[in-house]
């Protein structure tokens, strides 16, 4: 979003830091297509050789409701 507008929208600036401990959640998203199925999830850890937790799986459909509708 910030490479389409030439600047990070002023929600985001103001968002809390990412946790470290969860960092690599947000990079997994990124390479992620919106909006994220979970065939394509699943898809995406068959290619990566990811096994991911059910509770990952949960949070990066999270994430990316909340990034689909920013």
């Amino acid at each position: 979003m910030q490479r389409q507008l030439g600047r990070l929208p002023a929600q985001l600036a103001e968002r809390p830091a990412c946790p470290a401990e969860l960092a690599y959640l947000a990079e997994w998203l990124g390479q992620l297509p919106t909006p994220l199925t979970h065939t394509e999830l699943h898809h995406w850890t068959q290619l990566t050789a990811r096994r991911l937790d059910r509770w990952e799986v949960e949070a990066l459909m999270m994430l990316d409701r909340i990034r689909s509708d920013g």
